[in-house]
């Protein structure tokens, strides 16, 4: 009786699939590190405290953070916490500037900045789906 073989693009395949997950896992564990320190601070200085609702998805950033185990991005549970952490993030900065340019800002330059981050964490994980007509992240 013949022994029934994978074919050989297969490990190649998965090797590529691997890599491609340890590179969003990895984005998406810098960004968090980056993106809840800064949104702490905020919270601390009360700098949301005229905006109540970028102060209430910022206080999602938080619940999140403390979901994911031990701060860090290491699994694809954690991977989809931080998604979701991402996305309340994305929502707090569009409610405190629905430019993103944070003129004026103390803080303006990292606020840009975990902008673009978190956002390219978002279109990650869009790209992983396969759904049509599902709109882009915001």
């Amino acid at each position: 009786m013949a022994v029934k073989r994978k074919p050989a693009a297969a490990p190649a395949a998965d090797k590529q699939a691997n890599a491609q997950q340890a590179k969003r896992l990895a984005r998406a564990d810098q960004v968090v590190g980056t993106l809840w320190p800064l949104f702490e601070q905020l919270l601390a200085d009360d700098g949301l405290s005229a905006q109540p609702l970028a102060e209430q998805y910022a206080q999602m950033t938080g619940v999140y953070f403390r979901k994911i185990r031990n701060g860090r991005v290491l699994s694809t549970v954690d991977y989809t916490i931080a998604v979701d952490m991402c996305t309340a993030a994305r929502r707090a900065l569009r409610s405190m500037d629905n430019s993103l340019a944070f003129d004026g800002h103390p803080l303006g330059e990292a606020l840009r900045n975990i902008a673009a981050q978190a956002h390219q964490v978002l279109m990650d994980h869009y790209n992983l789906s396969t759904k049509p007509g599902r709109p882009l992240p915001p």
